[in-house]
């Protein structure tokens, strides 16, 4: 592909791809998204996820430059949309399956879009090989699967290599096979150091791709965090009436403890449950219960979205 003023340098890289500061939007007296603020990172996949009607679009539409916000502003690569130079080839994305030209070969449409962007013939064919469509590259648009469809869409998007990926529920009428190629697309792209933000309500086809998280849930932003620090949350409940004996040896081990509302219950962190039940065997300390408490992207995904209010 192009890869004209299209890596990454240090410049771009030192300061965040997307920068989302205090931005809402409403529309008379409803409140699509509320105030949030985030940045989204070079070499890494972020996920905007939620349930649909969370704001997700709507985010992703301010940040493209599509739509004003009510209140804050977005930034990409330092900039408003407005007044980047060269936008298409420093951003590549795909909002909703539209806009083809159905009487068009799979071939003929990205050539009609690359022309507008400044995209060469090179480009468009390499584009079509990276989605998996080079052997149907000839047929109509119209008579291309759904699937096919999204992996176009994809492919215009990823024609001038550019640096900052934005995604809407790009696994839309993908089979699995094709879910599992686009999760290694999104993890190549950011291996690559490009920032990729993917939008999606179906949390079980993302979570495996992800780095950094945030979840909405009715225009609010209710999780901005790591994959990685969500999972070094994980607590373990440990009962006891001999609390006070065991916690000595625990923290020896360095387990961080915190104490609940029980008198017979404590919180650990830093520990695997095979360690609390042998320190306890040592010292004589019969336990009442012992469970893990996951803080799996999953579980607290469906702990936020679900609350009232």
């Amino acid at each position: 592909m192009n890869n004209n003023n299209n890596s990454v340098t240090l410049t771009d890289s030192a300061r965040p791809a997307v920068s989302v500061i205090n931005v809402s939007k409403s529309y008379g007296n409803f409140k699509a998204l509320n105030p949030c603020s985030f940045d989204v990172e070079f070499g890494k996949v972020t996920g905007i996820l939620g349930p649909n009607g969370a704001g997700k679009t709507t985010l992703l539409k301010i940040i493209l430059g599509l739509i004003k916000p009510s209140s804050g502003t977005a930034l990409i690569g330092g900039s408003p949309h407005r007044e980047m130079r060269n936008a298409s080839q420093r951003i590549g994305a795909v909002l909703e399956m539209t806009g083809f030209y159905p009487g068009c070969s799979a071939y003929s449409h990205l050539r009609i879009i690359g022309d507008a962007i400044g995209a060469t013939k090179s480009d468009v064919l390499s584009a079509l090989v990276e989605v998996g469509l080079d052997s149907v590259k000839s047929r109509q648009v119209s008579k291309l699967s759904l699937g096919m469809r999204q992996r176009l869409q994809i492919a215009a998007s990823l024609l001038l290599d550019p640096n900052i990926l934005i995604f809407d529920e790009p696994t839309n009428g993908l089979d699995p096979e094709g879910i599992i190629w686009f999760r290694s697309i999104a993890k190549t792209l950011a291996l690559n150091g490009k920032a990729v933000l993917i939008a999606s309500h179906i949390l079980s086809e993302m979570e495996v791709m992800l780095e950094n998280v945030l979840i909405f849930a009715k225009g609010d932003l209710k999780l901005n965090s790591s994959i990685s620090k969500l999972e070094s949350s994980n607590e373990i409940e440990i009962q006891s009436d001999q609390i006070s004996q065991l916690l000595p040896h625990l923290k020896q081990v360095g387990a961080i403890v915190t104490s609940t509302d029980k008198a017979d219950t404590v919180l650990l962190k830093s520990i695997q449950a095979n360690q609390v039940g042998e320190l306890a065997q040592r010292a004589g300390v019969a336990l009442k219960g012992l469970r893990e408490r996951s803080h799996r992207l999953e579980d607290v995904y469906l702990s936020l979205v679900t609350q009232k209010g």
